[in-house]
């Protein structure tokens, strides 16, 4: 259920270029859709999934492996979000050719406040009908292991926001450093 690069090939494109040529194998054997899980604090990812790969995520898994006792996971609820690659859609053309956009930014559901070295999440009372943004940290990772509560307090007042987000229809469409997850309608993404 994992899948990593060794440090020294990683900002290479070996992941991406992996993508590709799943993307390749699958549509030669018919298959338009593809689907996988990630843990939706790891901005990183967020932003390969959703920016490079023009992928979507379309539901929030709760603590989808249970316990996990590996050195990045240990102590850490396993949160996913299950992510939807529609191989043919012009949405995913556009990103695998560099060329996504943003959507308009919605009301922000969570947004950071404090210091880049102590940020703290704060949800809000807005309405998410017709677009949302939810931002989480740049390194959960590691503010999680140097404050595990503060880590803890990102992942459940997150989890709060994006459950909110999937019950009114929206899906994860971009990961902007600034302003965090975009989601928008379903009928929005292309």
């Amino acid at each position: 259920h994992m899948l990593a690069v060794l440090p020294p090939w990683r900002s290479r494109g070996v992941g991406f270029a992996l993508k590709l040529a799943q993307r390749a194998v699958c549509l030669d054997h018919g298959i338009e859709e593809v689907r996988w899980t990630y843990d939706p604090l790891v901005a990183r990812n967020a932003r390969f999934n959703l920016v490079k790969l023009g992928a979507e995520a379309v539901r929030l898994l709760p603590a989808f492996y249970g316990e996990m006792t590996d050195r990045l996971n240990r102590g850490d609820r396993s949160d996913r979000f299950e992510v939807r690659w529609r191989l043919r859609s012009a949405r995913v053309e556009r990103a695998l050719r560099g060329e996504a956009t943003r959507p308009p930014l919605g009301e922000p559901l969570l947004r950071i406040e404090g210091g880049p070295d102590r940020p703290e999440p704060v949800e809000t009372a807005a309405a998410a009908g017709a677009g949302a943004t939810v931002a989480v940290p740049e390194d959960h990772l590691a503010l999680r292991l140097e404050d595990h509560e503060l880590g803890r307090r990102w992942r459940d007042a997150a989890a709060r926001c994006f459950q909110r987000c999937f019950e009114l229809g929206l899906v994860a469409a971009w990961m902007s450093r600034t302003h965090g997850y975009v989601f928008q309608p379903q009928e929005r993404v292309g």
